[in-house]
């Protein structure tokens, strides 16, 4: 009986470190084209801050989440979009979905996506 105890509370253990390394942010700066150049602009003051835990539940994501700094050229400008969102998208992680949904747009160009997983680590200036 007390060899079972110890081989629980080792599955324990080995489960909780596992889980601790695998690190995952609860906020994120955030921005998109509606704020404008502040997005692209290495100040973050000006930036808003997203809490993980407010972006909508979807069917087709995992539960784990990422920060994410999007940059393109569109009609000749710099775009920059940043924020928090789940690692995969209908079994595709978060840059490859953006990729394929976002990239083809118009007049589109020099698309890059860059994914972090600490709190605020996209937060790095995007050009």
């Amino acid at each position: 009986m007390m060899k079972l105890i110890v081989v629980i509370l080792f599955a324990i253990t080995v489960a909780i470190t596992i889980a601790s390394d695998d690190p995952q942010p609860t906020k994120c700066y955030h921005c998109s084209l509606i704020e404008g150049e502040i997005c692209n602009k290495p100040d973050f003051t000006w930036l808003g801050v997203q809490s993980c835990d407010d972006i909508p539940t979807n069917k087709n994501t995992t539960d784990k989440v990422v920060c994410y700094t999007v940059t393109a050229t569109w009609l000749g400008q710099p775009i920059t979009e940043r924020g928090c969102y789940y690692q995969e998208m209908e079994g595709m992680d978060l840059c490859t979905y953006f990729n394929k949904t976002e990239a083809n747009v118009p007049f589109t160009f020099d698309y890059k996506c860059k994914l972090c997983y600490n709190d605020l680590c996209n937060g790095l200036p995007s050009r």
